[in-house]
C-alpha cells in the first residue's frame, strides 16, 4: 500500500476528479460516510449521548459535516462547532446540506465574539468528539481557537475519532520549521483516525505518530491507478511482499536448493548473539549455516542449535575475531577460499566486538568477499569514519553480481556512528538519512526501530507496520540478521529491497504471535524465533479483503 506526502495526496485527488471524473463533492460524501460507519460500529454506547463534531474551515471540516449529517439521520443526536465558516466550494456544500436535511443538529460558531471559550462541561457531557478541525496540510503548530481548542479536548478525556490526520499532526510527520516553541505542539491524541486513499506519511513517522490511534483507510472512489506512479515511492510492507519467498517445496527438494549461509559472528561473552543469527537463519528455511567464530566460542555456540555448522576463527588475547594473519600469505588465502566455498551468502556482525584488530579483520574480509553480504551490529561499528570504503566495497559486490548485493541493518546508534552524528540526530530525521545513504553506499538500508524503514538506492522506502515493544531487547537485531539471511540464502536471485522488507515484516509478525505468551517486558528474542512457524503460516493466509488497518 503507497504511503502518501500531502503533495502526492492532492495530486491523486486532482487526478480523481480530472481525469476519473469523480467530482470532490463525491468524495467527501464517502469520506463522510466512512467516518460515520466507523463510529456507529466501534463506539455503540458513546453514540447515545451527544456526538461532537469539531468542523474547521476546508474540507476536513466538511468530512466531519458530512458524518454529522449521517449520524443525525440515522437518529444519533449530534452537535457541531465550526471553528470558521466553510471557505472550499465542496465544504460549503456539506455544511448547506447539513442544516438543510438535519436541522436538529446543534451549530455553534466557535468564533462568534463571546462564543469561546466554550465551558469544558460542555464538551465532557459528550460521548464522543469528531476531530476535523485541521487537515494534513499543516506546515506549523496550530495556534489561537485551534490550539485552545486542541486542548480542551485534552482535558476533556472524552474519546476521539479524528478524521483524515489528528488536528496539529503534520501530514508530512514533521513541521516544515524547526524553531519549534519551546512548549510541545498542539496535537489531538484519537482513538481512531479514519483516512482516505492511503495512508500518510504523519501516519506512520515521525515524533507524534503516536496520536493517530488506530488508522482505518478507506477508498472512497479513487482508482488504484492513481496511485501506481513512479515517483510514489513509499510504501507500507504487506502480507503480499512475504509470501512470494514462502512457497511450498517440492517432495523432491534437498538441503542443497535451499542456499547456506556463512555467518562471521561472536566472541568471548557475545557467543549468544552469533547462536540466535544462526538458529534463525536455520528456521527461515536455509539449507546450510556455517557459523565462524573465534575458536574458544566454538563450542559455546555449537552448544546451542546442534544443526549449526561451525567454523574455528583465530582470535586475539580477548577472544575475538583476529586480523593480522588474514591477508598473509598463500596458506591464509587458501584457508578464506575454503571458508568461502560453497556459501550463498555472508553476514556479518554480531557480537563479534569492537575490538581494533577485530574492526580491521572486518573490513578485509567484507573487501575480498565473492558473495553477497549483510552487515550488522559490529560490522557496522567497524566502518565508523570509513564510509567511503563501505560504498567502494558495495559498489564492487554490485559490480560482481550484476545487481545489488548488499544489505546493512543499523540501529539509530550505529548509524549514527557510520555518519559522525548522534541518535537523537538519527531519530530526528530517519527518512531522509536512511534514503540518503542507500543511495551514497548502493545497497539496502535498513533502519530499525518503531516502524523499521527498508530504504532502497532508487529512493524506494519500505515502512513495516508489524512488531511491538517487546522487540526493545538484546537478541532482536541478532535474529532479524539470521531471517533476512535464511530468506535470501533460499531466494539469491531476489530483488532485495522486497527481500529486506519481506523479512523484516516476518521479524514482527513473530514477535506479534509471541505476545500470545508474553507481554511486552517478557519478550526474549528466542521467544521470536520460537514463534516463527505461528508467522510463517499466517503470512502464507491470503489478506483478509476488509477496509486496511493500522493497528
Amino acid at each position: 500500500m503507497r504511503v502518501l506526502t500531502v503533495e502526492q495526496m492532492r495530486q491523486v485527488d486532482r487526478l480523481t476528479s480530472a481525469e476519473y471524473g469523480v467530482p470532490g463533492s463525491v468524495l467527501m460524501e464517502k469520506a463522510g460516510a466512512a467516518v460515520a460507519e466507523l463510529i456507529v460500529r466501534e463506539f455503540p454506547r458513546q453514540v447515545r449521548a451527544p456526538v461532537l463534531v469539531l468542523a474547521g474551515k476546508g474540507n476536513n471540516g466538511g468530512d466531519g459535516m458530512v458524518a454529522a449529517r449521517h449520524l443525525a439521520a440515522a437518529g444519533d443526536p449530534v452537535k457541531v462547532w465550526l471553528t470558521a465558516l466553510p471557505v472550499t466550494e465542496d465544504a460549503q456544500a456539506a455544511w448547506a446540506r447539513l442544516r438543510q436535511e438535519t436541522p436538529q443538529v446543534e451549530i455553534m460558531l466557535l468564533f462568534d465574539p463571546g462564543v469561546w471559550p466554550r465551558p469544558l462541561s460542555e464538551m465532557r457531557q459528550a460521548g464522543l468528539i469528531v476531530d476535523a478541525i485541521l487537515g494534513a496540510g499543516l506546515t506549523q503548530p496550530a495556534q489561537g481557537l485551534e490550539a485552545e481548542l486542541i486542548e480542551a479536548i485534552h482535558q476533556s478525556r472524552v474519546p476521539v475519532v479524528a478524521v483524515d490526520l489528528p488536528s496539529g499532526l503534520p501530514g508530512n510527520a514533521q513541521f516544515s520549521s524547526t524553531a519549534l516553541a519551546a512548549r510541545a505542539p498542539a496535537i489531538v491524541r484519537a482513538q481512531w483516525t479514519v483516512t482516505f486513499t492511503a495512508p500518510k506519511m504523519g501516519h506512520l513517522l515521525g515524533p507524534y505518530a503516536d496520536r493517530v490511534g488506530r488508522v482505518r483507510v478507506v477508498n472512497i472512489g479513487t482508482p488504484a491507478v492513481a496511485l501506481e506512479r513512479p515517483e510514489f515511492k513509499f510504501s507500507v510492507i504487506r502480507r503480499r511482499q512475504t509470501q512470494p519467498y514462502l512457497e511450498s517445496r517440492v517432495p523432491a527438494s534437498h538441503k542443497g536448493n535451499f542456499g547456506h549461509v556463512l555467518l562471521l559472528a561472536g566472541s568471548l561473552g557475545k557467543t549468544g548473539a552469533a547462536a540466535l543469527a544462526g538458529k534463525t537463519a536455520l528456521k527461515t528455511g536455509s539449507g546450510l549455516v556455517t557459523v565462524a567464530t573465534p575458536k574458544s566460542c566454538l563450542p559455546l555456540v555449537a552448544g546451542h542449535c546442534p544443526e549449526l555448522m561451525t567454523e574455528p576463527m583465530p582470535e586475539t588475547a580477548d577472544g575475538t575475531l583476529a586480523g593480522r594473519w588474514l591477508d598473509s600469505g598463500a596458506h591464509a588465502q587458501d584457508w578464506l577460499d575454503r571458508l568461502f566455498h560453497g556459501k550463498t551468502l555472508m553476514a556479518l556482525g554480531p557480537g563479534l566486538s569492537q575490538q581494533p584488530e577485530t574492526c580491521a579483520a572486518i573490513r578485509h574480509l567484507l573487501s575480498i568477499s565473492p558473495i553477497p553480504w549483510i552487515l550488522d551490529a559490529d560490522g557496522l561499528n567497524a566502518f565508523a569514519g570509513h564510509v567511503e570504503m563501505l560504498a567502494a566495497m558495495a559498489a564492487t559486490i554490485a559490480r560482481k553480481r550484476g545487481k545489488l548485493g548488499a544489505i546493512l541493518t543499523p540501529h539509530p546508534g550505529e548509524m549514527a556512528r557510520l555518519l559522525g552524528t548522534t541518535p537523537a540526530a538519527v531519530q530526528n530525521d530517519r527518512l531522509r538519512l536512511a534514503v540518503n545513504l542507500a543511495a551514497r553506499l548502493h545497497a539496502i538500508v535498513i533502519l530499525k526501530g518503531h516502524r523499521t524503514l527498508i530504504a532502497a538506492p532508487d529512493g524506494r522506502v519500505g515502512i513495516n507496520i508489524s512488531g511491538n515493544p517487546g522487540l526493545a531487547k538484546g537478541g532482536s537485531g541478532d535474529v532479524l540478521t539470521g531471517l533476512i539471511a535464511g530468506l535470501w540464502a533460499q531466494n539469491p536471485d531476489a530483488d532485495p529491497f522486497h527481500l529486506a522488507g519481506a523479512a523484516v515484516r516476518i521479524h514482527g509478525v513473530a514477535a506479534d504471535c509471541a505476545m500470545h505468551q508474553n507481554t511486552d517486558m517478557t519478550l526474549l528474542a528466542s521467544d521470536v524465533i520460537a514463534a516463527l512457524p505461528d508467522a510463517l503460516r499466517q503470512e502464507m493466509e491470503p489478506e483478509p479483503d476488509m477496509p486496511w488497518e493500522i493497528q
